[in-house]
């Protein structure tokens, strides 16, 4: 993780890289709910999109997790501000798994909208890049998934964070669910 930067409206990020590369995944996503975002603008750059976990999702993002908190606890002072324990990084880190008591988990990625600066890509399944996907809903996707960078809020043992997961590029693997009547 790259040093600790703050934006123009405080937001304190690091870059997330393998050496000089940034982090990328590629897996089958099965998408639950269309992009959105907490202010319900669906013209806004970025927004929420949550998939299904699929066991090699489950499985990308609890080795992502495991590599995270140990990583963050070693290097906690310069990436939130005070030496934290092991069980206080735990207490704070928040994963992209969402793992509610009694729900299935889910998978919380960011989406670049087509009005952002680099808006996802969409695939055919033929290789030609095509317009971006208007109904998400219940679709699944190939999707190319980028770690891009640790996210904090506030600082020390009060401070939250996690990693940002962006959908970068995505092939349609199937159709919307119908209405069958």
């Amino acid at each position: 993780l790259s040093p600790l930067s703050v934006n123009a409206r405080g937001g304190k990020t690091a870059t997330l890289l393998n050496g000089k590369d940034r982090v990328h995944g590629i897996l089958q996503l099965d998408i639950v709910f269309p992009p959105g975002n907490f202010e319900r603008d669906p013209t806004a750059a970025r927004q929420n999109i949550t998939a299904r976990v699929t066991p090699a999702v489950d499985t990308f993002f609890t080795d992502l997790d495991n590599w995270a908190i140990p990583y963050i606890t070693e290097h906690s002072e310069r990436l939130l501000g005070k030496q934290m324990t092991k069980d206080e990084v735990r207490f704070g880190y928040t994963s992209c798994i969402k793992r509610p008591d009694v729900k299935e988990p889910m998978l919380k990625l960011k989406i670049n909208s087509p009005t952002s600066k680099a808006p996802c890509r969409c695939w055919s399944q033929e290789g030609a890049e095509v317009p971006f996907i208007e109904d998400w809903a219940g679709i699944s996707v190939k999707g190319k998934v980028m770690l891009s960078n640790l996210w904090v809020m506030g600082t020390g043992p009060k401070a939250e964070f996690g990693i940002v997961c962006v959908l970068t590029d995505a092939m349609q693997l199937s159709q919307p669910f119908a209405f069958p009547f």
